[in-house]
């Protein structure tokens, strides 16, 4: 079930420097918050249909010690951990498939972003840095805006 919380959380701290390469603002922070408020959120929504399901199946609560449950509260117990989690792992893993951060290309892109803040201009790019910046943040670096005031040539008027 961990899965479920590894993939996302392991994945976050790289987000705000993805966006950083693209908006040249680091938004580490917002992004915190908003990862922290779709978590709690989500937390929220699942005891409530977890709640619903058990009520549809029948499920019998008491407050005075166990209760016989009826074969339909049980299989739905089995169905919400078993295959709702299961689900979600699922769809967990082909997210993170599709979002191709490792170690590797977060380092370049990491490095790419390092040398646009010192300076560094976007015309210098290595194709291959070029490629995994695209692939990464799915913005096209040619369409960049932030770092390319360092690239335009300065128009220096003699009167």
């Amino acid at each position: 079930m961990y899965i479920l919380y590894f993939a996302p959380w392991n994945a976050f701290p790289f987000i705000p420097d993805l966006a950083t390469l693209v908006t040249g603002r680091n938004r580490a922070g917002l992004f915190a918050s908003v990862m922290t408020f779709v978590n709690q959120i989500s937390v929220g929504v699942a005891g409530v249909v977890a709640g619903y399901l058990l009520d549809f199946a029948y499920f019998r609560e008491s407050a005075s010690g166990a209760v016989l449950q009826p074969q339909s509260a049980i299989n739905m117990i089995i169905f919400i951990v078993s295959g709702g989690v299961g689900l979600m792992i699922v769809l967990a893993m082909l997210f993170v498939g599709r979002f191709h951060l490792s170690k590797k290309t977060f380092m370049v892109l990491s490095a790419e972003l390092v040398r646009l803040q010192k300076g560094g201009s976007m015309s210098d790019v290595d194709p291959h840095t070029k490629a995994v910046c695209e692939d990464l943040t799915g913005v096209k670096y040619d369409s960049i805006e932030v770092w390319k005031k360092d690239d335009q040539p300065q128009n220096k008027s003699r009167g």
